[in-house]
């Protein structure tokens, strides 16, 4: 016995009418790369999280540490120094708030919503805009800071400012704009790329 192939209408994908058959092709690998970036936009949602959270842990211990010393520096020093810890640490828990943001913004790609891929791609914009900002902020208030230090120190005892480059904000946004990089290709790659082709037989 010869087994026979069977029939193109057991086949998905194939209907049959009439006498007319119809092989329906789907072009629309969007789900697969939604996927992706669900995937990897919960890893990077949960990096920053962590990233934000020791950063804050960095400034409990200053702001401690700036509280011992508080009898041995001038009081308009400890007064700039609290401030600006304060507003550090304000800034990284409402990175911490949107990067919660973004994990569920990124479980949401599991669900196949029209305004996803929108909201997935604006949330991981407003994290990198938000870490740029603050490695500025950090950047600006930490040097003026040092310049009225400085004011009060020789030449060789002076601080040197510090980079934007070398901030905790902008090393946070290095990994918030590689990351946000591949979330735009893997979105591109997803889009549809046109109606189901239908081929008659």
């Amino acid at each position: 016995n010869v087994n026979q192939p069977a029939p193109i209408t057991q086949m998905a994908g194939v209907a049959d009418y009439g006498q007319q058959q119809v092989v329906i092709v789907s072009n629309d690998n969007s789900r697969t790369w939604r996927i992706m970036n669900g995937v990897f936009g919960i890893l990077f949602s949960l990096t920053i999280f962590a990233y934000s959270l020791f950063v804050k842990g960095i400034w409990a211990d200053v702001q401690a540490d700036i509280d011992d010393l508080k009898g041995d520096i001038p009081s308009s020093i400890f007064n700039d120094i609290d401030s600006m810890v304060s507003s550090f640490s304000l800034i990284y828990t409402i990175v911490m708030i949107l990067s919660i943001g973004m994990l569920i913004v990124s479980i949401i790609q599991f669900i196949n919503k029209p305004w996803g891929t929108k909201a997935f791609l604006g949330m991981a914009s407003v994290l990198l805009l938000t870490l740029l900002f603050t490695g500025y902020y950090e950047t600006t208030q930490a040097n003026e800071l040092f310049d009225d230090i400085n004011d009060n120190l020789s030449s060789d005892e002076q601080i040197e400012n510090i980079s934007f480059f070398e901030s905790n904000g902008a090393m946070g946004s290095y990994c918030a704009g590689i990351c946000s990089l591949f979330f735009v290709i893997f979105a591109l790659l997803g889009r549809p790329k046109g109606p189901p082709v239908e081929l008659q037989m």
